[in-house]
């Protein structure tokens, strides 16, 4: 994974609830299955368990490409989308924006995924495991509708992703714990807090050591 941006917008301007507070944009690879020139089965697919981020339900879209197609989201079967195709040649060169359920399929995730990876199934034999040449990934919204681009998947082998790192219930910090370091919580566009330093203190509230009184230097002039 490359990590391409890191956002931490500051609470105390005025333009801090229209900006996208505590996320983290990086490169993550695409998620395969029997295709030409790749291992059998399933590759790719990510995991951040055990670490404060998780996938941005907000800015990440669900994309799978593929003919008689439904993908779902693992290991937890929370989130998934079904594709059919006229010409499976058409394949190749695709809008990802576009995606509407013809050559490829596009929805939204629910809060709180941090391990993706896919498993892909016939429609219409839904217990039957497709043996045909599948992609899925998660994509940045602002990356999939930058412009009018179209991709040939077979070369595409990492999209970016928006990483929300903020404190929330997906992740175990005590918010307690975290106001007794000096520090407040405030709300972001996902429902979740990121907590910083009060005025007048610096440090990091995320840490045992908290925020601690910035000490102001004078000098005689």
């Amino acid at each position: 994974m490359e990590v391409l941006e890191i956002n931490l917008t500051d609470p105390y301007n005025d333009d801090y609830f229209w900006k996208d507070p505590g996320l983290v944009r990086l490169n993550v690879p695409i998620i395969s299955s029997n295709c030409k020139n790749l291992s059998s089965g399933n590759i790719g697919g990510v995991d951040i368990s055990g670490s404060p981020f998780f996938f941005s339900s907000y800015r990440d879209k669900f994309i799978s490409v593929g003919c008689d197609n439904l993908a779902l989201i693992n290991p937890m079967v929370v989130a998934g989308c079904k594709s059919i195709c006229a010409d499976e040649s058409m394949i190749e060169y695709i809008k990802l924006k576009n995606c509407s359920g013809i050559n490829c399929c596009i929805t939204t995730i629910p809060s709180g995924i941090q391990v993706l990876n896919a498993s892909f199934r016939s429609i219409k034999e839904e217990n039957k495991v497709s043996e045909e040449c599948k992609y899925a990934f998660l994509a940045d919204d602002k990356w999939l509708s930058s412009g009018d681009i179209t991709y040939k998947v077979q070369l595409l082998e990492y999209v970016p992703v928006v990483l929300e790192w903020t404190a929330s219930e997906f992740i175990t910090v005590d918010p307690d714990e975290l106001r007794r370091r000096n520090s407040e919580g405030y709300p972001t566009l996902y429902g979740t807090k990121y907590y910083y330093c009060l005025k007048g203190y610096q440090g990091n509230p995320y840490l045992p050591t908290g925020c601690q009184v910035l000490h102001l230097l004078f000098f005689d002039c």
